[in-house]
């Protein structure tokens, strides 16, 4: 049992060690955008510099990006390359749910279980080197995202 937590908590930090540059380059490009805008009693005002303004964005953009990967690393620790799509799919459907940091936690865990389970199916030998590329990241992405 001790094992097994071990191993959970190995997948999750995996997938954090991943995100930690993003959340550092997301939060400074917002740092430093706001703090050469200037200040109204409505926060800060980007309307006469669309540089600071573009900055922003592309640190808005930036933490977009948290949750698929957090979720896509996550499943990538516990099964491999082959389960990448489904975890960052799991992520981004997390994302649009509003599910946010836990529900891409969730997301990753599953999306390896499956790609787990989908690699101990028999598959022919004429698809073997078509299953790690192509069929285990359509079914599992089929199966997470549904």
């Amino acid at each position: 049992m001790k094992e097994q937590l071990q191993r959970y908590k190995q997948y999750l930090l995996t997938g954090v060690s991943y995100v930690i540059p993003f959340i550092a380059s997301g939060g400074i490009l917002i740092a430093l955008a706001v703090a050469f805008a200037p200040m109204t009693s409505q926060g800060p005002s980007f309307s006469d510099s669309p540089l600071l303004k573009l900055i922003v964005d592309i640190g808005n953009q930036v933490f977009a990006l948290l949750l698929p990967v957090l979720a896509g690393y996550i499943a990538y620790a516990r099964a491999g390359k082959p389960a990448l799509v489904a975890g960052m799919l799991g992520g981004q459907i997390s994302s649009t749910i509003h599910a946010g940091f836990i529900g891409a936690l969730a997301a990753g865990l599953l999306a390896g279980w499956v790609v787990e389970l989908l690699k101990k199916m028999p598959v022919p030998k004429a698809f073997r080197p078509l299953t790690p590329i192509l069929i285990i990241p359509i079914l599992s992405a089929l199966i997470v995202g549904a």
